[in-house]
């Protein structure tokens, strides 16, 4: 893989775009847990960049970036130009001079540490520490001047200074102010919402509402309790859910992780207006079926009693679920059906687990010293959880921790619809399961000493590790950090699991084999703490992809406080189940050749410009 941007991506980094807030913040982080706040300040809208400055929303064209770029390259390179050299507009100068937008929202006085955009474009939730906003996002074009007959705060905002910044009028919402206000832990839009309209928001005391934002931003449509009513000293932290494509009940679950690394899940968590594929219910319908028959086996009969299974119980009300989503289905003809669910199959959700992991994760970097008590408690704590998928449709599970390591695993036998009124019947099931792929440390303090270095756990990096999905292979991960972003590699790992599905024992065996030798490849593709033994972190607080035929395939990099690099990215072809053993080797090599060098882009924050 080649790290080095195109130059126009280089350039952008000197862009007034990622100055200082004209404006000051009004609003202070919390000083509880600062540094294990995940900060994910960059998202996308196809070629449309969004940049959270302070209590800011930014937005830039990249494609006018790229444009602006070209057009100089061209007239510098012109046989014809006949500007002399003073005159000529450098292209550092043309990238610099392109316009943008600030979001003109007064309701924002808080620190954005997370941007997200909705499905359609239209929305983009902006995530405080303890505040979740709504923004409208204009149409390209409706800008509103720079400050010219408006009132004083948006004259402070939109000060004409060098910036080149345009004013965009428009209007944000806070979310969930009929509840007290709690920490809030993660955001996700949900994907199979009818309008795109579905924020689910999951705060530390383990708490998920789902909010119908095109409805009421106040009251939430659905609140589900992780932990029920007992008392759990851990705090959930964060959130993920396949996307609308994903197979079996995987786009319709969510998976929940706390503080010390448990795991939950709801599932089927739908808003009550959603778009659902016929095929899909039909397909989940058919496999209910057939374990409900599979577990009627089990059920006998003594002493004029029947004994039924906790899982036989659980088949029935999925099955029953999942006859009545059908009936609902059959009122249109649409492969793809706009339905709004009555109440009875919007019942509250039975939360699962936590997961039991066989075997236990290998324990990353920790310090056995227990004379130590000046390291941070909360250095081992979860910050992240990613789900991803396999091309036949497998689960991998991603969880993070602050002390920068990740650990891998294998949702093989993914759970089922569950809904409250069963907690009893819970007990007695066993808990789902999480086969555990492996253990990648993402510490690049470790690394700089020897393997064997005795200060290596007490040196390491903490503070939360953010992950993020790469948008064209399902199985390619990038985690921020306090010291950059590496890159993780999966498909090794999704083509073994692949291969041992529906295959005779022998060979399933042999990919279950290949899974314990299997190795991750891992990269770091920005190192902010390239000086041997420097103590400050740089952290990275923003992450995009881009994968667009025109701007490339390419990474952006936000290192705080807001300092912009780019690293291109190289496509590498799928390894494919079908393929022979020694094509299988090749690509697997081309990936682990790809991946395997450490070449990085070192990045000091004083360089900047």
């Amino acid at each position: 893989m080649s790290t080095e941007a195109d130059e126009w991506v280089q350039l952008l980094s000197h862009h007034p775009i990622f100055t200082a807030p004209l404006l000051n913040s009004t609003a202070v982080s919390p000083p509880e847990n600062r540094g294990n706040v995940r900060r994910e300040r960059i998202a996308l809208r196809g070629t449309d960049m969004f940049v959270a400055v302070g209590n800011e929303i930014r937005w830039i064209n990249l494609k006018a970036c790229k444009d602006a770029f070209a057009k100089s390259e061209g007239e510098r390179l012109s046989e014809n130009q006949k500007q002399t050299i003073q005159d000529a507009v450098s292209p550092k100068e043309a990238v610099c001079s392109v316009e943008w937008s600030r979001l003109g929202c007064k309701e924002l006085v808080f620190d954005i540490c997370r941007l997200i955009v909705n499905g359609s474009g239209k929305l983009i939730a902006a995530v405080g520490t303890h505040d979740v906003a709504v923004v409208e996002i204009p149409k390209r074009g409706a800008i509103s001047g720079r400050g010219k007959g408006r009132g004083a705060f948006e004259a402070a905002r939109s000060d004409d200074g060098p910036h080149n910044a345009q004013w965009t009028d428009c209007q944000a919402y806070f979310v969930g102010t009929a509840y007290p206000k709690v920490r809030v832990a993660d955001v996700i839009w949900h994907a199979m919402s009818t309008k795109d309209s579905h924020l689910v928001v999951l705060y530390s005391n383990g708490l998920l509402r789902m909010f119908d934002v095109s409805d009421t931003v106040e009251n939430a449509e659905q609140t589900i309790s992780i932990f029920g009513s007992g008392y759990v000293a851990a705090q959930t932290v964060s959130l993920s859910m396949g996307n609308a494509s994903a197979l079996g009940w995987s786009r319709a679950t969510a998976y929940v992780a706390t503080t010390d690394g448990s795991i939950y899940a709801l599932c089927p968590l739908l808003p009550r207006s959603c778009l659902v594929e016929r095929k899909w219910l039909v397909s989940l319908h058919e496999t209910a079926v057939l374990d409900l028959r599979e577990w009627q086996a089990e059920e006998y009969e003594a002493d004029g009693i029947t004994y039924s299974p906790p899982e036989l119980i659980a088949a029935r009300a999925t099955e029953s679920w999942l006859a009545a989503m059908i009936k609902l289905a059959e009122e249109t003809d649409e492969d793809l059906m706009c339905l709004t669910l009555p109440s009875r199959l919007t019942r509250p959700l039975e939360p699962q687990g936590p997961f039991l992991m066989q075997p236990d994760p290998t324990p990353v970097g920790q310090n056995t010293d227990d004379s130590d008590s000046s390291a941070d408690d909360s250095c081992d704590d979860v910050s992240a959880i990613l789900r991803l998928e396999t091309k036949c449709g497998l689960g991998i599970v991603v969880v993070a921790y602050c002390d920068a390591h990740v650990d891998v695993f294998a949702d093989l036998e993914p759970v089922i619809g569950c809904w409250s009124g069963a907690r009893e019947m819970n007990r007695e099931r066993q808990l789902p399961l999480l086969a555990t792929l492996g253990t990648v440390d993402l510490d690049l303090k470790s690394n700089v000493g020897s393997a064997g270095s005795q200060n290596a756990s007490a040196n390491r990096s903490s503070g939360a590790v953010a992950l993020i999905g790469d948008p064209l292979n399902s199985c390619v991960f990038y985690a921020l950090h306090s010291n950059g972003v590496h890159r993780v590699d999966m498909r090794t790992f999704g083509t073994l699991l692949d291969a041992a599905i529906g295959q005779e024992d022998a060979k399933a065996k042999a990919a279950f084999e290949g899974l314990s030798a299997a190795k991750p490849a891992v990269q770091c593709i920005v190192n902010t703490s390239f000086y041997s033994g420097d103590q400050h972190t740089t952290p990275v607080v923003g992450l995009a992809v881009i994968h667009d035929v025109y701007l490339s395939y390419s990474l952006l990099a936000l290192v705080a406080p807001s300092q912009l690099t780019g690293a291109s990215l190289s496509l590498i072809q799928e390894p494919d189940a079908e393929a022979d053993a020694e094509t299988q080797a090749a690509l697997e090599q081309a990936i682990a050749d790809s991946t395997g060098t450490p070449r990085r882009v070192n990045v000091s924050y004083s360089a900047k410009d």
